[in-house]
């Protein structure tokens, strides 16, 4: 009670004394805090909260950033130098790590967190600086839920925000060997240097005042060794003797190697006595074992021990960090982190594991609504409810976190990451064998849909092609990737066919050129498919004549009996898909990265003509069109559609140009569609009243009619028919488009550049 009145009397005389000025408020704020060390006894721990430490703690604060705020720029205050000069923040970080009192690493890390983001100057290489900040990196370890992880990850969000605004400290943070730390050491209590504090954004030195602030006690009572990690080694001089300096920090030039250090006599061994080196780590003249294995990045290990927190805003914070350290430009600062940290490895084993923690019964149809973003902590679609939306979510949006670390990193940390996640990720969770699971095809399929990464893009359709493939084999490796979804494409399983369909089509829309040419250029390159050839004319009437003959080739597939036509004078025509695929060939030619190949003469000698199996599979199943479900014939024509609009010669050749006379036994798209309309006329046209339910039929799957489908053999076969005739119809617009866009596109053909 006693000391109660006596704190509030003391507050009310210093409400009515004159101010002090700063360096004195200060000083006299830091002796209350550290009162409380000297008032408490040792054998009873008291709650921070019970404690005037708190306050002083924003005092302190509230003064430095003042005085920060007011002083001109590149210039030190007293107190700021007072901080400096008698490593406060060594002992503030050793009462941290003691917690005493309970609650004490928490105002600690808030208060150095404030310091370090909100101070105009940098002082984080400073010497009396970095080693407390760096004492505090090795405490924060999320390994072990604490009360504190949620302070442990702000102060590293700001020292890394920090760090991205100066990459030229990151050094400084880093283990390099003994050798380069030696040297920096060693640097940093040269001669020079101990006369001058160096600001690293300024390009001179600017000196500070060596003498400190007169009439305050704590100058010259508060040592260094109050702090335990603060003991001078024998012939060192205290922190108070010695004006504070910033370490120098070197160019970027690669790491010092053994046979640079320096000498351990004359100038340098008397300036290394002040080093915070022991005798024996510089030994041989400052030189060691360049195998040393103290190589690391403390701050990145120590933000990657808190992946697995449960608290999804501090792994966001954590993601947040690293996104910060991997985008600096600097090639040094990248093959530290590469070599030195296992965040590539973690990212992708992290990967794996939520991969593998999505359950079985989760429904793949729910998986395409999903809105996820790496910085949402909840997928925004309506079925967030699920069983397994949660785990979907949490793996779609690390997906999309690797994603953008490759997209914003340095080109080593994207090589790197792309390594790992095609050894830790693609070959041992996504295998061939897991890709019979319609499951496991959706998140295949919403893993390419993401992707935004060219680096991601290329690993991805590497796992697909695996190895080289060639163009003379009519079979690929069923034990692989691309073996195995063939096999599902000709499932007589309906969701894995379908679910199938729906991941080429993607593949054809992100497939980068080596995707594309393993799976279809290769082998229609040498256009083995050409038979006799014939004499084109390619001037301007030709060409329009050709183009139209082309339309109408798509047009007329179709028996006149069976064309939307026939039944609806009033239906659209080809027209109708022009817009679209517009749209969709433009895209197509501003994303491509290459030319189109000049075609090369046909390949007349070739014996024979193998179109690949995707091509072949292809084929094979529109021909089967009328033994299929409505729904796998909707998903082929997208799967066609986006295949036509491929900027390549020979695919133009091949299944647009109708005028192109084919070797001897080659199926072309326009002869598999043929033969499927002259089966579906001989099933349909017998029938009577055929006319009226084909315009029912068409209304229904267009939208225009909302009557149920009757399920019947007859209704599926007129499924079909309108199938076949909208598909041509967007062929048709294809064609038109490409020769809109490039009149040698399809129209001429590659016959007459031979």
């Amino acid at each position: 009670m006693l000391a109660k009145f006596s704190t509030v009397l003391q507050n009310a005389v210093d409400a009515l004394a004159p101010p002090a000025p700063p360096h004195e408020d200060f000083a006299y704020h830091w002796k209350k805090l550290m009162k409380h060390y000297l008032d408490v006894s040792t054998t009873k721990q008291v709650p921070i909260e019970l404690t005037n430490i708190p306050a002083h703690f924003d005092q302190l604060l509230k003064i430095l950033l003042k005085e920060d705020e007011e002083a001109d720029e590149a210039t030190t205050g007293p107190c700021l130098e007072y901080l400096l000069q008698h490593n406060l923040l060594d002992l503030l970080v050793t009462l941290a790590n003691s917690d005493d009192p309970p609650g004490m690493r928490q105002y600690v890390l808030q208060f150095i967190t404030r310091l370090l983001t909100h101070l105009k100057t940098p002082i984080a290489a400073h010497t009396n600086v970095y080693p407390p900040l760096q004492r505090l990196v090795s405490m924060c370890d999320g390994s072990t839920p604490t009360a504190t992880e949620g302070d442990e990850v702000n102060f590293l969000f700001g020292l890394t925000a920090l760090l991205r605004c100066h990459p030229q400290v990151i050094p400084v943070f880093t283990f390099q060997g003994e050798s380069s730390k030696c040297e920096l050491r060693r640097n940093s209590c040269s001669s020079d240097a101990s006369s001058q504090f160096s600001v690293l954004t300024s390009t001179s030195d600017l000196m500070l005042p060596s003498t400190p602030p007169v009439n305050n006690a704590l100058f010259a009572n508060i040592q260094p060794s109050a702090s335990p990690s603060s003991a001078l080694l024998p012939g060192q001089s205290s922190a108070a003797s010695r004006p504070p300096h910033l370490v120098p920090v070197p160019p970027p030039q690669p790491p010092l190697q053994a046979e640079e250090g320096y000498d351990s006599g004359g100038e340098d061994a008397a300036s290394g006595a002040n080093c915070t080196v022991t005798a024996d780590q510089c030994t041989n003249g400052g030189s060691v074992d360049s195998t040393s294995s103290d190589d690391g990045f403390p701050v990145l290990d120590s933000l990657l021990s808190y992946l697995e927190t449960a608290d999804s805003r501090i792994r966001l914070k954590v993601c947040q960090s690293v996104m910060l350290l991997v985008s600096v430009p600097e090639d040094r600062v990248a093959t530290t982190v590469t070599s030195e940290s296992a965040l590539c490895s973690r990212l992708a084993q992290r990967l794996a594991d939520l991969c593998r923690e999505i359950p079985d019964s989760t429904e793949p149809n729910h998986i395409d609504d999903m809105n996820v973003r790496w910085g949402l902590d909840s997928p925004t679609s309506p079925c967030v409810s699920c069983e397994g939306c949660r785990q979907v979510a949490s793996f779609l949006s690390w997906f999309d976190f690797c994603n953008q670390i490759m997209v914003e990193s340095h080109s080593t940390i994207g090589e790197a990451l792309r390594r790992a996640i095609y050894e830790r990720f693609l070959e041992s969770t996504l295998t061939p064998d897991s890709l019979t699971r319609v499951l496991t095809l959706t998140l295949a399929t919403k893993c390419f849909k993401l992707t935004t990464s060219p680096k991601l893009n290329s690993v991805l359709c590497e796992w697909v092609v695996g190895g080289e493939i060639d163009g003379c084999r009519k079979a690929v490796d069923t034990d692989s990737v691309l073996g195995t979804l063939f096999n599902n494409w000709k499932s007589t399983n309906s969701e894995l066919a379908l679910e199938t369909l729906r991941f080429f089509e993607v593949l054809l829309e992100k497939g980068n050129d080596c995707l594309m040419d393993r799976l279809l250029y290769v082998y229609l390159n040498d256009r083995g498919y050409i038979g006799s050839e014939t004499a084109i004319d390619s001037t301007g009437d030709s060409q329009a004549t050709r183009l139209d003959g082309i339309i109408q080739s798509f047009l007329t597939v179709m028996p006149v009996e069976l064309r939307s036509g026939a039944c609806e004078p009033n239906s659209a025509g080809y027209e109708q898909y022009v817009s679209e695929s517009h749209r969709q060939y433009a895209a197509v030619a501003a994303a491509a990265t290459r030319l189109p190949p000049s075609p090369p003469p046909p390949g007349s000698d070739a014996t024979q003509f193998f179109e690949g199996p995707f091509l072949s599979t292809l084929l094979g199943s529109i021909r089967n069109i009328p033994n299929q479900e409505y729904e796998i014939n909707l998903q082929l024509t997208a799967v066609v559609s986006r295949l036509a609009l491929c900027a390549h010669p020979c695919v133009d050749e091949f299944l647009l140009d109708t005028t192109v006379t084919l070797r001897d036994g080659v199926v072309s798209l326009h002869g598999a569609l043929r033969e499927v309309a002259a089966v579906l006329a001989a099933a349909v046209t017998p029938r009577p009243g055929y006319r009226q339910r084909l315009a029912h039929t068409r209304a229904r799957l267009l939208g225009a009619d909302l009557t149920a489908h009757s399920g019947d053999e007859w209704s599926s076969a007129l499924e079909c028919v309108v199938v076949i005739d909208e598909l041509c119809k967007e062929l048709a617009a294809i064609a038109y488009v490409k020769h809109k866009h490039d009149p040698s596109s399809c129209v001429v053909s590659p016959a007459e550049e031979s």
